[in-house]
């Protein structure tokens, strides 16, 4: 599995990233197997892995954590071309503002 919180996985631990231009932000040693892929990195394969198995339902938290901002940015367009219905929590400034026209839920504690 990539990572430890993968269910969409079909790869073993050691095999190569399989989103390398996404996960590794085009380092050329992108063919390394996901264990040695940093924390961050296996994060993000995740959720490369979750947005690539096309769900119908997306619940994400702070997704941007550990994402920079041009791929945040990316994943912000990708949740607006999906079909999914999708919950976002989210700190992001720049996310609420991109998301802005999406029905909200203000929660309180």
């Amino acid at each position: 599995m990539c990572g430890h919180r993968c269910a969409t996985a079909s790869f073993e631990d050691r095999s190569p990233c399989p989103f390398p231009g996404w996960v590794c932000s085009g380092r050329p040693n992108c063919a390394r197997p996901v264990w040695e892929l940093s924390m961050g990195q296996q994060r993000r394969l995740d959720l490369a892995m979750v947005l690539a198995a096309r769900p119908h339902v997306l619940l994400l938290d702070e997704p941007t954590n550990h994402l920079s901002i041009a791929l945040g940015d990316e994943l912000t367009d990708a949740l607006a071309a999906t079909d999914a219905a999708v919950v976002v929590a989210t700190h992001d400034r720049q996310m609420q503002q991109d998301l802005a026209p999406w029905p909200r839920s203000d929660l309180d504690r």
